[in-house]
């Protein structure tokens, strides 16, 4: 069942909790957001099939495998000794469910936001085994919205350090379940439901905690290494984790409900999140949008709308769809201006509507994420 990217742009209260936000049936061999890129990458703008892509990525996983000894240590890894793992058909399928890329019979095509991830590399050396900056939020910005709960978990079971990744997975049904259980207390009605009904399966089908928890905790920590939150250190008996300086500053900044409980909710991630994630990755001076004149602003804002029109608004429909827009205004003015701007700040720019030269540009709000957009009518 695939991951529904909730509405960005709904309002809540800072102590209201949204529900349950966790990634399920996750493999434990799921576990290097950069195979994620370079598998979209490799799928690109047409539709692939899976022997194709399954080609090409081998391939690409043997010369990796040459390079980087990290790679050659990875649980995940797509190759071993230039042999494939099993490792490719969980990613494609986490890619699915986290609608990334979408599946029709034998063939895989990238989602908006699969092809948003490639814009953003298409600079990018598909030899390089690391995340570029603007993959980094953009993974931020995607898995904290879908799977806060699980990445939360993970990281509160390092804050304080354990001896030993056995020890960290002893503890995970106690915090999880306390996280649950605490969120309960806090949530609304459809929330309390969402987080009855997965406290249930885990009391009715979680009879091997130790086997579910490998499949939960050690991908997530590996995918927080690589956004820059914890580190990973490796020798010949065990993995030691720890929290990076920047990793223990987000945790700070994450509201607390009780019981050692942080959570992140809608209201959280409209007006917080991108100067919170921003801040993990950048190390030279971004510039908040709110510290630009009004006609400052506007100019900044008409350049990459147009630029989003050019990608989003050509289909004949003359309207964007909303969450897809934000994110590539978010990711473009940051890319390419060093600007950082909240969703929040977005939607205040529509409202009601923004007029340029060209366009008249409006925001239309739906229950249904599908069903927001923004509107383009000839100015």
């Amino acid at each position: 069942m695939k991951v529904a990217l909730r509405v960005l742009f709904r309002m809540e209260n800072l102590n209201t909790v949204d529900g349950l936000s966790f990634i399920e049936s996750l493999h434990t061999t799921v576990r290097s957001l950069e195979i994620c890129s370079e598998i979209i990458r490799v799928i690109g703008k047409d539709q692939t099939p899976r022997e194709i892509l399954q080609k090409q990525i081998f391939n690409w996983s043997n010369k990796i495998e040459n390079i980087y000894a990290g790679y050659r240590n990875l649980k995940g890894k797509l190759t071993k000794d230039q042999k494939p793992t099993t490792a490719f058909i969980h990613y494609v399928d986490f890619l699915n469910n986290i609608n990334l890329i979408s599946k029709l019979n034998d063939n895989y095509r990238n989602t908006k936001y699969g092809m948003l991830l490639n814009y953003l590399n298409k600079e990018k050396d598909e030899m390089t085994f690391r995340l570029t900056k603007e993959e980094k939020l953009f993974y931020l910005l995607i898995l904290f919205k879908i799977d806060s709960d699980g990445l939360l978990t993970a990281l509160n079971l390092i804050i304080e350090p354990l001896p030993s990744q056995k020890k960290i997975l002893e503890k995970f049904y106690n915090v999880f379940t306390n996280r649950l259980e605490t969120k309960l207390k806090y949530s609304n009605n459809f929330g309390k439901i969402e987080i009855e009904e997965k406290l249930r399966n885990i009391s009715v089908n979680w009879n091997n905690i130790q086997k579910y928890s490998e499949h939960i905790i050690p991908p997530r920590l590996e995918w927080l290494s690589s956004l820059e939150l914890i580190n990973i250190k490796r020798n010949s008996s065990e993995t030691g984790y720890s929290v990076t300086e920047k990793g223990r500053e987000f945790y700070r900044q994450i509201p607390i409900l009780e019981n050692q409980v942080n959570d992140l909710n809608t209201f959280w991630y409209n007006n917080h999140a991108i100067t919170t994630f921003s801040n993990i990755i950048w190390d030279t001076d971004l510039v908040a949008w709110n510290k630009f004149h009004d006609s400052n602003k506007d100019n900044y804002f008409k350049i990459v709308l147009y630029k989003a029109v050019d990608i989003y608004g050509k289909d004949g429909a003359m309207r964007m769809s909303l969450n897809i827009t934000f994110l590539f205004i978010i990711l473009e003015l940051i890319k390419n201006y060093k600007i950082i701007i909240e969703f929040v700040e977005i939607e205040k720019m529509l409202s009601p509507i923004f007029i340029t030269e060209k366009f008249i540009f409006s925001l239309h709000k739906a229950a249904r994420e599908t069903e927001s957009y923004i509107s383009i009518k000839i100015a």
